[in-house]
């Protein structure tokens, strides 16, 4: 850019040369400074140019841009799947063979008559329905209870001391005793025991002459009846036929399993 500066003076200087007239030097340096001034103004004007930025507005109507929209409606449901293939069969279930209750409130009474050797399992008979059940031929057999006893006072029952009325109850099956629990009060005071009658196989050592069953009957390759009942019995003293302990419900199941 340089050479833009001095060539408008030089050629003045050799045109007024040529023609004879003499060009003043304040004329020539005006003329550079006015060239000079014309150069600075383009640059600057061409600065401002490039630093000048452009607005640009986009619309959603541009092909070019994509619009997040509202979301839609849910879509219909899909098909329903193929079914699946048949899990592996499950370990043996046990089946309710025998649901029996209680028939009616049954007291121990007084006095008691004792068909066997233990005092406490001298009781009242309790009738059970059904009161028997087939076992299957193939099928193993167990049993789960539960009963609920009424008590009376430890005075009514004719005990003193530390002593509290006491009711037990045995199950029978086949005339051997198969289950048993007892139901003891926590005070002097009347009071209602609910207990679960357990196998009484555990106790064979200690019932003396007592035929006791295991509280499960194995499968024989062939039908087996049983017979099913209850007894209730107490320790109380009194000589009342209504003094003593009384057996309100009772419930037993016969589990099987083959």
């Amino acid at each position: 850019m340089a050479h833009r500066r001095t060539f408008w003076p030089a050629l003045l200087g050799a045109l007024a040369a040529a023609a004879g007239v003499g060009v003043p030097a304040t004329a020539l340096a005006s003329s550079h400074q006015h060239a000079h001034h014309a150069t600075t103004s383009s640059k600057k004007k061409k600065k401002k140019s490039k630093s000048k930025k452009t607005k640009v507005v986009v619309h959603c109507a541009s092909t070019k841009v994509t619009c997040k929209g509202k979301t839609g409606a849910q879509g219909p449901a899909g098909a329903t799947g193929a079914q699946g293939n048949t899990g592996a069969a499950g370990a043996p279930g046990a089946n309710i063979v025998l649901q029996s209750n209680l028939v009616g409130a049954t007291a121990a009474g007084h006095p008691m008559t004792c068909p066997v050797s233990e005092d406490e399992l001298c009781g009242a008979v309790a009738a059970m329905n059904p009161g028997s059940w087939t076992q299957g031929a193939n099928e193993d057999d167990s049993f789960i209870g539960s009963a609920t006893v009424n008590l009376p006072t430890q005075t009514v029952c004719g005990l003193t001391g530390s002593d509290s009325p006491r009711g037990i109850v045995t199950v029978w099956v086949d005339g051997l005793l198969a289950g048993i629990a007892q139901a003891e009060a926590t005070s002097a005071a009347a009071s209602t025991t609910t207990v679960a009658l357990a196998p009484a196989g555990i106790l064979a050592s200690e019932l003396g002459g007592v035929g006791v069953a295991p509280g499960f009957w194995m499968s024989t390759g062939s039908p087996q009846s049983h017979s099913l009942q209850l007894q209730i019995s107490d320790n109380c003293t009194s000589v009342s036929a209504t003094g003593g302990a009384t057996l309100t419900s009772a419930r037993v199941d016969v589990l099987g399993t083959v």
